[in-house]
């Protein structure tokens, strides 16, 4: 058996304007940073119960990750394919200014069934799920019977919900994801357990705001 507990990153300047930040490389702002020092401290009675952490290496992730590395005595260990959308042409915009500038794309992209929607100059959803399940799949294979943190992005813990919960695919957008929340699988040879979703009580609200950019 494999436990997950996935962790999204800290607010961000950017998700305060509702851009869409994608692989755009965003640091953590005075709020998230103290979030992520919330989210280790929430973490750090587990200390020699984890036995690795994950990271995206986008800069809001891995500055999330480094304080609770800490506080459970673990390096980062840094994974590509837990970057993440690539939202091409729209990272750094606005969903408005999307729906203005891309109206064609806009459309297409409110079936969110549509795994072959692709983002102007960016990755399609297939593309996208398709590198986070093998993400998953690498670090489930690596750790048997062992705890992971795993430190990520809103659409990248969707994906994941949605790799290990495939039944619930078609509704794989509508998982919640507050900033330096909790989500805690558990994984056996029979599927996955949902032990906790978006757990962010250890966290202060703050300045925090809902990030409504849906993938």
């Amino acid at each position: 058996m494999t436990d997950l507990i996935l962790v999204r990153h800290g607010q961000t300047d950017g998700n305060v304007a509702r851009r869409w930040q994608g692989w755009s490389d965003y640091p953590l702002n005075e709020t998230g940073l103290r979030q992520a020092q919330q989210v280790a401290a929430r973490l750090a009675d587990q200390k020699g119960n984890i036995h690795a952490i994950y990271s995206s290496p986008l800069r809001r992730a891995y500055e999330t990750a480094r304080p609770i590395a800490a506080a459970l005595g673990l390096p980062v260990r840094l994974a590509e394919n837990l970057k993440e959308f690539h939202f091409g042409q729209l990272e750094g915009l606005t969903t408005p200014q999307f729906r203005e500038i891309f109206p064609e794309a806009y459309d297409q992209s409110q079936n969110r069934a549509d795994m072959s929607f692709r983002y102007p100059g960016g990755e399609s959803r297939a593309e996208f799920f398709g590198r986070v399940g093998l993400a998953a799949d690498s670090m489930v294979a690596c750790h048997p019977g062992q705890t992971v943190v795993v430190v990520a992005h809103g659409g990248t813990l969707r994906a994941l919900l949605a790799h290990f919960f495939p039944e619930q695919e078609a509704t794989w957008h509508t998982f919640s994801a507050e900033h330096c929340s909790l989500t805690h699988l558990s994984l056996n040879g029979q599927g996955a357990r949902l032990l906790t979703l978006n757990d962010h009580r250890h966290v202060e609200m703050g300045t925090e705001v809902e990030d409504r950019v849906q993938i």
